[in-house]
């Protein structure tokens, strides 16, 4: 009995040491596992901290590098383009160029925010202002010989500004912040659009471009327009004078096609534009007569109203003016007899 006892409490003694020791491990294991978390999320505690003061810097570094057009800025533009096209050692330093007489200029990629001090560059046709940061079109009224103009990877909202670029024939706007198609209309020998890459959702807005018959290349990919089930159809129908969409061959089985999907609006449309058309024509028409028979009448004035003139006294000369004036405001077509 006794020897039977003390047996089992050896055994219970060695158990109870085994079960001692598993505990002391889990329990350093534990110890381990909970300094690791705390080395764990100190380290991520640091990375984003690390990654906030990296971004600050960033958004720092963005606001610094915001630009504006400098004549040096330029100097150096055009210089480093003449370098590329030509001859490097035949090309002037930057200082002697004649920035007057330059027809090409490229600004891209120099977070220029504001399109400005352009003035005396009236001789330009090309001009490159991708990848900046620009958010409005400022300061290009004046470069009416342009027929190249690259504002594509910017921040711009809205088409504006363009009115007066009546010889612009390739236009980018790829990749910005556009919305509508408008603001166009000067611009009737426009032969490439590119709108890839903005906001565009309204497939009726593409009609507006069906009054630009030069127009053979639009880009309209990447806009949600181009998810539109009647975005194809509406393209070939009302835009018959394009050969390309979205850098692709339109197939021409495709137009007759479109036409006849929407062939009662076309019908209508139609309709509308021979009638604007012959009112616009009436109208050209019936100016030059009346444009005429005002510079008859002021010649026959300029006659009577010399000092030396012995035609009509002083008193008709005052009725013969105060007669033209009111001809001239209601656009009349007045008999020259009337004068004397």
């Amino acid at each position: 009995m006794v020897d039977i006892t003390v047996v089992g409490d050896e055994e219970d003694v060695e158990q109870t040491e085994k079960n001692l020791k598993a505990d002391e491990s889990r329990s350093e294991a534990g110890d381990d596992k909970e300094k690791e978390g705390e080395a764990t999320e100190g380290e991520e505690g640091d990375k984003e901290a690390e990654d906030e003061a990296e971004e600050k810097e960033e958004k720092e570094a963005i606001t610094v590098a915001r630009t504006v057009i400098t004549e040096g800025l330029i100097r150096s533009a055009v210089h480093e383009m003449l370098k590329s096209n030509h001859d490097p050692i035949n090309v002037p330093p930057a200082e002697d160029i004649e920035l007057t007489e330059v027809k090409e200029m490229m600004l891209s990629f120099n977070n220029i925010y504001d399109i400005s001090n352009l003035d005396g560059y009236e001789q330009l046709t090309k001009l490159q202002l991708d990848n900046n940061i620009v958010e409005k079109i400022t300061g290009l009224s004046h470069l009416v010989n342009l027929r190249w103009l690259d504002l594509s990877f910017n921040n711009i909202t809205k088409i504006d500004g363009l009115s007066t670029l009546v010889h612009l024939e390739d236009l980018s706007l790829f990749n910005n912040n556009i919305t509508t198609i408008e603001n166009l209309e000067a611009i009737k020998n426009l032969n490439v659009l590119s709108l890839g890459n903005n906001n565009i959702s309204n497939v009726t807005n593409i009609r507006y471009l069906r009054e630009f018959k030069n127009l053979r290349l639009l880009n309209l990919k990447g806009n949600p327009v181009c998810k539109d089930d009647d975005y194809m159809n509406t393209i070939c129908a009302y835009l018959t004078t394009l050969k390309y969409l979205d850098y692709e061959l339109i197939d021409k089985a495709q137009f007759q096609r479109a036409r006849d999907a929407k062939l009662d609006q076309l019908m209508e449309l139609e309709e509308k534009e021979r009638v604007a058309k012959e009112e616009e024509e009436e109208e050209r028409n019936r100016n030059p007569s009346q444009l005429r028979t005002t510079t008859r009448m002021s010649q026959a004035l300029m006659v009577c109203l010399k000092p030396s003139s012995r035609m009509i006294r002083i008193t008709t000369r005052s009725k013969c003016c105060q007669a033209l004036l009111k001809c001239l405001r209601n656009m009349v077509t007045t008999p020259l007899s009337y004068f004397c």
